[in-house]
């Protein structure tokens, strides 16, 4: 991660401090992102965030395969407290979707997302009113164990190697 603004927008989306984001706003109006990162106030907050980006992306490579376009991942046996949701299509940029399950301190997630960057046909785009149900609108208040079978079901040999 090499922006100023990938950086910042990482410390400000992980801060517990609410006094942060007031204290920015001022930094805003009168400094470019690349001094705002190197700022006393935000230069300690980036290394840790750093290093937990990069765990997380090693993670999500040994965690996620792609099959017929959908990226599937299990991060259950992870506490990975907001990992970055665009991960998975990094790593596997001909995707479409993508179908993961993942706790932390406070929940058990179900996430299901389509990739910003591909290409989408109008009855792909999530169920809109008239443009007809996504593939992935079917996926609805079902448990993260009844989803886990489902998907080894289908993808049996991807979700062992996860499982294992």
């Amino acid at each position: 991660m090499k922006q100023p603004a990938m950086k910042l927008t990482m410390v400000v989306e992980s801060t517990q401090d609410k006094n942060l984001t007031p204290r920015l706003i001022p930094l805003l109006a009168c400094k470019s992102l690349a001094d705002i990162i190197e700022d006393p106030l935000v230069a300690p907050l980036i290394p840790p965030l750093l290093e937990r980006h990069e765990r997380s992306i090693d993670i999500m490579k040994q965690r996620s395969d792609c099959k017929q376009g959908t990226i599937f991942f299990d991060l259950m046996d992870y506490e990975l407290e907001g990992y970055n949701k665009f991960v998975p299509y990094y790593l596997h940029p001909d995707s479409t979707y993508s179908v993961g399950l993942s706790k932390s301190s406070f929940r058990t997630k179900v996430s299901v997302g389509s990739n910003p960057w591909t290409t989408m046909r109008p009855q792909d785009m999530g169920g809109m009113r008239g443009l007809g149900p996504s593939p992935l609108s079917r996926i609805r208040k079902i448990t993260p164990v009844k989803l886990r079978t489902r998907l080894s079901k289908s993808y049996a040999p991807a979700w062992r190697r996860w499982s294992s």
